[in-house]
């Protein structure tokens, strides 16, 4: 049975959101599990030449070739470790027609954000939300992740504009909204 989230949302969603928590460079993340495909363990992964360090290559995803990405890297967070091996945990999300497996440092649960979120503006480089809101689990704040713009990079860059704004989240995290 779900946990209950506890929300700081002045605006509380119609329905309860379920959310699938991780964490990953020593955050807590959270994704909408309507927009996760499965959780598994690292697959076998094809690396791609001259691709960022975010990028570990391309796996198979029901026989379609899906981007592996490193989600702490794509955050510009730290990695609690450098290596990939076979118990590493991925997350495979979707939006519309695109995918992406994203490799996390552990997958915790799945939650019911009954009241809602509470809706994050302007809080990262590029002034391009990457994520959606924060809903308090117990006494972490899960910071829920736009799955859309995740799987929307463009591999074919190095510099990738997903990166949290580390003084905003900072800031956000020390006003314990």
């Amino acid at each position: 049975m779900p946990q209950t989230a506890r929300s700081t949302d002045v605006s509380p969603a119609a329905a309860p959101l379920s959310l699938l928590g991780v964490r990953c460079g020593g955050r807590v993340f959270a994704l909408d599990v309507s927009a996760v495909d499965r959780a598994s363990w690292l697959v076998a992964v094809h690396p791609l030449p001259s691709a960022p360090d975010w990028v570990i290559g391309l796996a198979r995803l029901a026989g379609e070739p899906v981007p592996m990405l490193d989600l702490a890297r794509c955050l510009g967070l730290d990695r609690v470790t450098s290596r990939y091996v076979l118990d590493t945990p991925v997350v495979w999300v979707r939006a519309g027609d695109r995918a992406a497996g994203l490799v996390v440092d552990e997958i915790l649960d799945v939650v019911d954000a009954e009241g809602g979120v509470l809706h994050l503006r302007d809080f990262f480089t590029g002034g391009r939300p990457l994520l959606r809101g924060v809903a308090m689990v117990g006494t972490e704040q899960w910071l829920l992740l736009d799955a859309r713009r995740v799987v929307e990079v463009d591999l074919g860059t190095d510099t990738i504009d997903l990166a949290l704004d580390p003084t905003a989240l900072q800031t956000w995290i020390e006003a314990g909204a």
